[in-house]
């Protein structure tokens, strides 16, 4: 809960807002997570430069590294939580994506070690990869990166320019994605510093965000990097609130981007568009690679998004109406219900 303190005290009662602070402490993985965590990936990082002295360094990306992750299960009334997979990057010199050949020299480095769970995950469509490994408790994910110049905060984007150079020359015509996606993970470093400097209400909203989405039964229909999406929205969404100490304003506002998300058009980074977005109706951009379109969804995808948006926006505001006093908030059970659009 952050404070440590139940959510059952004695002579208080809890307005949305409130509601929806503690919920979202709720969701947070706890500090010594990610303590763990980075200790975990560096052993790893450290077994692959023992056999390769090109891997020059590794960094977490993904949710933990931006830190926006969130616990999936908090509220099944157990000490066992289902904490979030984590994403080690692995930036290798001289090395141009795809990388099918590295990774199976990692692999085969990982496999030596008796004690690591692995297996070679690869998206053939886009000859994208990455190795799953179960360590220490972790779900650790391996993606190779392109190093280009260097890694302090100084070329970060002399690096990204140049990667996005490199993007824009292998984009096909008919699918950007295919070929931003082989980048994906070089551009990690500066998705991650993006999100380090969104304050901790912005990240809170996202927690919400993610949570919400994963409610949403898309019948078995792939969601095209779903909970970056909503990370990125979410981002969008309080950038433009005026009161950042209202939660309940911030996600509404989300939400209401999420129920007209047809007609989406959010430039977060403020990135200079790419010519192929000139006739493209909907727009939400990776704010660091403007080839990656996150409003590319299916139209069954957006149709299931703007009314499960309309949905919890609705049991939202019939909540304002009153404040849930002690007796009747027994668990956050009560706001998960909320908040989810079923």
């Amino acid at each position: 809960m952050g404070s440590g303190q139940s959510v059952q005290e004695v002579g208080h009662s809890y307005g949305l807002q409130e509601a929806l602070t503690r919920f979202s402490e709720c969701l947070a993985p706890p500090p010594a997570f990610y303590k763990r965590s980075s200790t975990a990936v560096q052993e790893l990082f450290q077994l692959l430069q023992q056999s390769r002295g090109d891997v020059v360094s590794v960094m977490i990306g993904g949710s933990v590294g931006r830190r926006t992750a969130m616990i999936t299960n908090p509220f099944d009334g157990t000490e066992n939580k289902t904490l979030p997979e984590i994403d080690a990057v692995v930036f290798i010199k001289d090395q141009e994506a795809p990388f099918r050949g590295r990774l199976a020299e990692f692999d085969e480095i990982f496999r030596s070690e008796k004690t690591l769970k692995t297996s070679t995950i690869e998206n053939k469509s886009i000859d994208a990869s990455h190795i799953r490994i179960e360590y220490k408790g972790f779900t650790i994910n391996v993606y190779p990166a392109t190093y280009q110049l260097a890694t302090n905060s100084n070329s970060t984007k002399a690096n990204d320019l140049l990667l996005l150079t490199k993007i824009s020359e292998a984009v096909p015509s008919s699918s950007p994605r295919l070929a931003s996606l082989m980048y994906k993970s070089s551009l990690e470093q500066s998705s991650v510093r993006f999100f380090e400097a969104q304050s901790p209400f912005t990240k809170s909203v996202i927690r919400l965000a993610k949570f919400w989405v994963d409610q949403i039964n898309f019948q078995g229909r792939n969601v095209y990097s779903k909970a970056y999406l909503v990370e990125c929205l979410a981002c969008h969404a309080t950038m433009n609130a005026s009161d950042e100490e209202d939660i309940a304003k911030g996600f509404e506002t989300f939400l209401g981007l999420m129920t007209n998300f047809s007609n989406i058009q959010a430039n977060i980074g403020k990135v200079e568009l790419p010519n192929y977005l000139n006739q493209v109706k909907t727009i939400l951009l990776d704010p660091v690679n403007p080839y990656n379109n996150l409003a590319e969804q299916v139209p069954f995808v957006i149709e299931r998004f703007e009314q499960a948006a309309s949905s919890t926006l609705e049991k939202i505001r019939n909540f304002k109406d009153y404040t849930i006093g002690v007796e009747e908030l027994r668990s956050m059970v009560d706001v998960a219900k909320m908040i989810s659009p079923v």
